[in-house]
């Protein structure tokens, strides 16, 4: 079965947004999307941090992902495995308070703000990892993320799902229990999707995956979109409250206009 290569994932939003319009029992799309290595750099940032930031990071990010094979290998190529000052300045930016304030936005966050903002989202939850070990009750870096940028819009949400060893549950369980009704499943990770494309098999689902490589797979409604450092910056989605006629949402929407962003989509 060849892998399907979505023009955009915006387009793919689009698409199904119309195909749900010409079905008169639902005219809006559920999204379940990932955050990290799909709306923030995660990864490649810690990975750019810890070669001291030697060339610009949209250059350093796509060169990440063309090596990048697993985890396992990332952790040995950064000799962050052993007792020694990589190691050392790994755990330290794994839970650096400004981690989040710091690490670029990816070209997705641009596409869904704008999905939002023209309505083509009916309800968009942000399902992340949590490590409570490290952040017990909720990570509350991607939560003030989130509230600046998302959090104006009533159809989103930022959800976490715990783990001590391993996500319990996983995220495919967790969904099935919680929003089995989804439409469309964001996630950078194959074993991820190949397991939540398992579980609601054959129940007809959209799967996108940015395309990083290393996490190819085949099956049916799998997509792949490309993906790169956006340009847009924390400060574009700062707002002041101009008018209490508007809401937060519309604000920000109009903001996000002027920018001058998306640049594509």
């Amino acid at each position: 079965m060849k892998t399907k290569v979505a023009n955009s994932l915006y387009h793919l939003i689009k698409e199904l947004h119309h195909a749900k319009e010409q079905d008169k029992k639902q005219e809006t799309i559920k999204v379940i999307c990932d955050w990290d290595d799909v709306i923030q750099s995660y990864i490649p940032f810690i990975a750019w941090e810890l070669t001291e930031k030697k060339i610009p990071f949209e250059e350093f990010h796509e060169q990440f992902w063309q090596e990048y094979k697993n985890h396992d290998e990332f952790k040995k190529k950064y000799e962050v495995t052993k007792e020694g000052e990589s190691r050392t300045k790994y755990e330290k930016l794994k839970k650096d308070p400004h981690f989040y304030n710091r690490s670029p936005f990816l070209s997705p966050t641009e596409v869904l703000l704008t999905s939002l903002s023209e309505n083509l989202i009916g309800e968009l939850i942000f399902l992340t990892a949590l490590d409570e070990n490290l952040f017990p009750g909720g990570d509350k870096r991607k939560t003030e993320v989130f509230k600046n940028t998302f959090g104006h819009f009533t159809q989103a949400q930022l959800l976490f799902v715990p783990y001590l060893n391993g996500l319990t549950p996983t995220k495919g369980e967790w969904i099935k229990e919680n929003h089995p009704d989804f439409d469309i499943f964001i996630d950078d990770r194959p074993d991820t999707i190949a397991e939540a494309s398992k579980i609601f098999t054959p129940v007809k689902k959209m799967y996108a995956l940015p395309d990083y490589g290393y996490n190819r797979l085949e099956g049916k409604n799998i997509y792949y979109f490309t993906t790169w450092v956006s340009s847009l910056k924390k400060e574009d989605l700062i707002w002041q409250e101009i008018s209490k006629e508007k809401t937060n949402a519309q604000i920000i929407q109009e903001q996000f206009k002027l920018s001058g962003l998306p640049p594509k989509l």
